[in-house]
């Protein structure tokens, strides 16, 4: 198992997140680029919510 102190690694991190972006940004034409990244940000730093 990792440490998750330890974090991961930027590139990764750096590819996930363009990829995310890129893919919010095409699936959801009527958001603009930021719109996106700031969604993807957001799901990613705080989660889905409750279910």
């Amino acid at each position: 198992m990792t440490d998750p102190q330890a974090g991961v690694d930027e590139a990764w991190a750096r590819t996930i997140l363009d990829e995310l972006v890129d893919t919010v940004a095409h699936r959801f034409p009527d958001l603009e680029p930021p719109q996106a990244a700031d969604l993807v940000a957001d799901t990613l730093l705080n989660g889905l919510g409750a279910t």
